[in-house]
């Protein structure tokens, strides 16, 4: 049952994880990229959200995200997604809102994301019938497999496991397997089987009716009597027995008979020798250094061997040549080379050396062999190896052309370099050129290679990619560079390297011989020694004449060089030609045009009186080409010099006064009005300064003392306002306007004149017409007679008048005072208040506090920082200001008045002081007098029964002098007096002036408990009470207040209240109902259960006879029950 219920649970599961894979509409990769489609039309006006397993991860509503970004979505509101995770599968909805929140469109698609299979692996087990192939993967979830042979699918074969049946093949079968998830793809490497079939004679697994290893032993040991006897046999017959150098192989021992090698058994694979020489043959130029490497492996003996070089030429016998082991093995014929070090062997290592000829000959040609002396315990592999030598005549020549000595900057240098040789074998030629200049070493520049491949030295790729290197037409043996655009970096020693080459064994070249020649020296001359600039010439225009100005460029090689020329004016830019034809800076009436070889031609049409001034040609030489241009050379031509006659505008300017002032304060304003205007260009404008010279007479608040002419601002032809420096701040401000109310009409205003105004004022207009350059040009200037403003001044006055509102006649009073201000002469001020106060009348006088003109309120220096919040100064009319002082004490007692101030303030300007005054003095004088307080004691009821809760109430009060409800506290203490009229008490709790409950002791059940009920009630609360708390109660209390004079705690005397008497009653009837009920009831009990007991016993227990019915006849028996 067990079972079935796990299997049946099993086919649910995949039954129910089948149908949720199945529910997905889009199977993704991780990391890969998504985008879900929504293909939602016109969705500017409309609200998109996208949410993600219920979650929004995208909103959209008036062209704002949050959240997301607008690259999250395409046009038609599809969601992009990028690099995808396994959290990011789920399901995502799409929602489409109207303006007015209706619902468009609803969309929701579910995505998977899954890893994708990894490349799977094939093992194979082999069995007697069978071969078993196993498909090994890192994660199987969710993947199927399937078994190729030989290319073809295995139909229902979609197990990891493969079992096909194990039978004789010629050629073996390929199989491979392929992992297959619903994201990707994956196969395995192809593998072949091979495992050997078993024969099925004499039982499953038997051979001859033994098994498969008991047979093979059996026929080792039989072959091995054989080979035994044969060998014996052998032995006795053969000529030789050892180890004979033509019977090598891999037989440890062996027989020789009649010249066959019999091998007598063998031990395995031994090691073998293996002499190897440099691959060959080789060939080699005569006079050339020449090295032939040789090395030994696989030997037996000590680590290190000793070689023995021989040669051999033609059918000739042997030549010894070297040894390392002889020191007299050279031949006669060479002993003298081997002397003289031309010959020598050099050891590399242990097992390798080299055989050195410094100076190789023709007669050295021959086939070298390289043999060791045998150090093993058998002859195995090769002890001799030979390589052919062959020596061919030294006939490389270079021959290279000399180059031009002296290059001008920017010229061409051809490096010609005629590389040759005789060909009698298969040899490459290369070339290289390569530059060597003082304190550098040599470096290359290009090198054709024996394959004809074009290499470029370290510095010079980009030059030969831009066209600055180039090969020119090669002939039979010549090569030709070109050095174009050449600098002051390519002067110095050229030189040509040409060498022979030979492709070797394994393709690679070999240099056998090279030969370097220099070319010749050639020096660059700079551009700028040569270069020169002239310009044609001074002259005089009229108005709208066309100006033509030529600049002459030479230099000594001008053909090379890239020009750029730029003509100037007083030192600015009026129009450039660049060097690749391009003008700059230019308008349809001003051009620059390239008439010939280092001619170039200014022409501005239509001249204006801007275009005088002195004209300069500047020209900058650029050497090079492609992407390889630098600056070799600048020079600027002489000045030329360029007038231009013009009739000057003229006109007349006037100043007239539009109001002037009255009194301080009173606005002013001023109109500058031009007239008669003639000659005056079309496209013109008129600007104009403004100037002050102040009065003579005291300095005062003016801004100078002396009568210097100063600027109070201007505006230009743009209408652009330029303050001067005395004025910037009421310009900026406002409080000064320049102004053109029309073409012709120009008007000074001030909003408020100050008496700094009062002088002469003068207005300056100015001509301006178009320049060529695009601005505007000053052409005229008129300046018109000053004008004085002035009036007479007069001094403001200022009266202040200080009154009690609120009289403090006690300490903890409040104490209030008005000031009223009247002013004369004075527009619009502001004021200042301080507060202040003195003990008497020759005591140092004191601030309270300080309002400012701006109503920022201060405390003074005789504030007390923790009485702050008392202290309050306000401005409650346009000139009306109140101070007012709550909880008086001593310390407040004195003098109090306010020191005002009048201040004006221009628009945007900082206050100025006008004038001061000070009230009248007000007296705050009272006399100290400290509260009275009394208490009660009242209880709701006096009797009470045991377990009951008893309540009394202390009740305090207090008169006079009220302090606040933050300034009071008591002390109460409750005591008990057990007798009636008794004299001492017991206290039973009290509570500090903090709050801080403390009870005594007890010996009774009952507790107490204190509360406070308000400021000045206090309850004792006794609860569960006993006959024990019968008694006389009363409180005693202590009055802790402080004082408003000198914010002190002052305790006052102690309180005691009345009496009240207290009585707990003991309840007769509530203490006997309860027993007599309970005795009652046991009673009835005990009752009723004896008579049930006695009636069970006497009809179960006490019955001995069995009852006789009655006789049936009408006789009764004389025997009586």
């Amino acid at each position: 049952m067990a079972c079935t219920l796990s299997l049946a649970f099993l086919v649910l599961h995949g039954f129910i994880s089948l149908s949720a894979a199945d529910s997905c509409h889009y199977y993704i990769p991780r990391g890969d990229p998504f985008s879900i489609p929504l293909n939602s039309n016109d969705l500017s006006s409309k609200e998109l959200t996208w949410k993600h397993n219920d979650k929004v991860i995208l909103k959209r509503k008036n062209g704002k995200f949050k959240p997301g970004k607008s690259e999250d979505i395409s046009n038609d509101g599809s969601l992009q997604l990028k690099d995808l995770k396994l959290a990011d599968k789920g399901t995502y909805k799409a929602e489409v809102f109207n303006s007015d929140g209706t619902i468009v469109t609803e969309k929701s698609f579910i995505l998977c994301v899954m890893e994708k299979v990894s490349k799977p692996s094939v093992k194979i087990t082999c069995s007697n019938k069978d071969i078993i192939f196993t498909c090994t993967l890192t994660n199987i979830e969710g993947v199927t497999f399937q078994w190729n042979q030989n290319g073809n699918p295995i139909d229902k074969k979609t197990e990891p496991n493969l079992t096909i049946p194990l039978k004789p093949q010629k050629k073996p079968d390929t199989f491979t397997c392929s992992a297959v998830n619903k994201v990707s793809k994956e196969t395995s490497d192809a593998i072949k089987p091979i495992c050997n079939a078993v024969s099925d004679s004499g039982g499953h697994g038997l051979l001859f009716g033994f098994d498969f290893l008991t047979m093979v032993c059996i026929l080792a040991g039989g072959g091995g009597m054989v080979l035994l006897l044969i060998i014996i046999t052998l032995l006795r017959k053969s000529d030789v027995v050892g180890t004979l150098p033509l019977c090598g192989g891999f037989c440890r021992f062996y027989v020789s008979v009649n010249d066959v090698c019999v091998c007598v058994f063998s031990l395995g694979v031994s090691h073998a020798r293996v002499v190897s020489v440099s691959p060959g043959p080789l060939l080699r130029v005569e006079g050339q250094p020449v090295s032939l490497r040789c090395d030994v492996t696989g030997y037996e003996g000590p680590r290190e061997q000793d070689f023995d070089w021989t040669m051999q030429q033609g059918g000739a016998g042997p030549i010894q040549v070297i040894s390392t082991f002889e020191p007299k093995y050279s031949d006669v014929s060479l002993s003298d080379r081997v002397a003289s070090g031309d010959l020598s062997v050099v050891r590399l290592g242990d097992s390798v050396v080299e055989l050195r000829i410094q100076e190789v000959r023709s007669s050295d040609s021959a086939t070298y062999l390289c043999s060791t002396p045998s150090t093993d315990s058998f002859f195995s592999g090769n002890y001799k190896a030979g390589v052919t030598l062959k020596v061919i005549a030294n006939t490389l020549k270079v021959a290279p052309e000399a180059p031009e000595p002296v290059i001008p900057e920017g010229g061409d240098i051809t490096l010609s370099c005629n590389v040759t040789r005789h060909f009698t074998d298969p040899t490459y030629l290369s070339v290289t050129w390569s530059l060597r200049r003082p304190g550098i070493p040599l470096v290359d520049i290009l090198t054709v290679g024996p394959d004809g491949d074009v290499v470029t030295g370290s510095g010079s790729a980009q030059r030969y990619a831009d066209g600055g290197l180039r090969l020119a037409n090669r002939r039979d043996g010549a090569f030709g560079l070109v050095v174009a655009g050449v600098t002051q970096a390519d002067a110095g020693m050229y030189v040509c390297t040409g060498k022979e080459w030979i492709h070797e064994e394994g393709g690679q070249w070999k240099n056998i011989v090279e030969k370097t020649v220099e070319m010749g020296a050639v020096a660059v001359t700079p551009t700028a020694r040569s270069l020169s600039v002239v310009a044609k010439s001074n002259t005089t225009l009229n108005m709208d004449d066309t100006l033509t100005l030529t600049c002459l460029v030479s230099a000594g090689n001008l053909a090379s060089l890239a020009l750029e020329v730029t003509w100037l004016v007083d030192g600015r830019t009026a129009v450039s030609l660049g060097r690749d034809g391009v003008v700059s800076n230019g308008s349809p009436s001003v051009g620059l045009e390239r008439l010939g070889p280092g001619e170039f031609r200014l022409v501005v049409y239509g001249v204006r009186g801007s275009d005088k001034g002195m004209y300069s040609c500047r020209v900058r030489a650029w050497v090079g080409g492609g992407g390889r241009w630098y600056q070799a050379a600048e020079k600027t031509s002489n000045p030329v010099q360029v007038l231009v006659t013009q009739i000057k505008p003229n006109f007349a300017v006037t100043l007239t006064p539009s109001s002037t002032p009255q009194v301080t304060g009173d606005p002013t304003e001023l109109a500058c009005h031009v007239t008669n205007i003639t000659h005056f260009l079309a496209g013109g404008r008129l600007g104009v300064a403004w100037e002050y010279t102040p009065l003579p007479g005291p300095p005062g608040d003016r801004l100078t003392t002396t009568q210097t002419t100063l600027p109070i601002g201007s505006l230009d032809a743009h209408g652009n306002l330029k303050s001067g420096t005395l004025y910037r701040d009421r310009l900026e401000s406002g409080a000064i306007l320049l102004t053109r109310v029309e073409p012709d009409t120009f008007k000074l205003r001030f909003l408020r004149t100050q008496e700094v105004d009062m002088g002469a004022y003068a207005c300056s207009v100015t001509a301006w017409t178009p320049s060529r350059q695009g601005g505007m040009e000053e052409v005229a200037e008129f300046l018109t007679p000053p004008l004085t403003v002035r009036w007479e001044a007069k001094r403001p006055s200022l009266t202040a008048v200080a009154q009690r509102v609120r009289e403090a006649v006690a300490g903890g009073a409040t104490f209030e005072m008005s000031c009223t201000i009247s002013h004369v002469h004075l527009q619009d001020p502001g004021y200042s208040v301080l507060v202040q106060t003195q003990e008497s009348l020759d005591s140092a006088t004191r601030t309270v506090l300080s309002l400012s003109p701006d109503s920022v309120l201060q405390h003074g220096g005789a504030t007390d920082p923790n009485r702050r919040d008392s202290l309050v100064l306000t401005k409650t009319g346009p000139a009306e200001f109140r101070f007012r002082l709550a909880g008086v004490q001593q310390a407040d007692r004195g003098f109090y008045w306010c020191d005002i101030t009048a201040w004006t303030k221009q628009p945007g300007q900082a206050w100025t002081k006008a004038v001061s005054a000070k009230s009248n003095k007000v007296q705050i004088n009272f006399q100290e007098t400290g509260p009275t307080f009394a208490v009660a004691i009242h209880s709701d009821t006096t009797t009470v029964y045991p377990w009951e809760t008893a309540k009394m109430v202390c009740a305090l009060s207090v008169s006079g002098a009220s302090p606040k409800s933050d300034d009071l506290a008591y002390e109460v203490r409750w005591y008990l007096t057990r007798l009636r009229g008794g004299n001492k008490g017991t206290l039973l709790a009290s509570v500090d002036r903090f709050g801080l409950v403390k009870k005594e002791a007890r010996n009774t059940s009952s507790d107490v408990s204190l509360e406070r009920t308000d400021t000045h009630t206090y309850a004792l609360n006794i609860h569960a009470t006993q006959d024990s708390d019968s008694g006389e109660y009363h409180c005693q209390a202590t009055p802790w207040y402080r004082s408003a004079s000198t914010g002190a705690w002052t305790h006052g005397a102690d309180l005691t209240s009345t009496k009240v008497f207290l009585t707990v009653r003991f309840p007769m009837w509530d203490s006997l109902k309860l027993p007599l009920l309970y005795g009652s009831v046991a009673s009835v009990s005990v009752g009723l259960f004896s008579l049930l007991l006695g009636f069970i016993c006497a009809h179960c227990c006490c019955r001995n006879t069995t009852h006789t019915p009655r006789s049936r006849n009408k006789l009764m028996d004389l025997e009586m029950d």
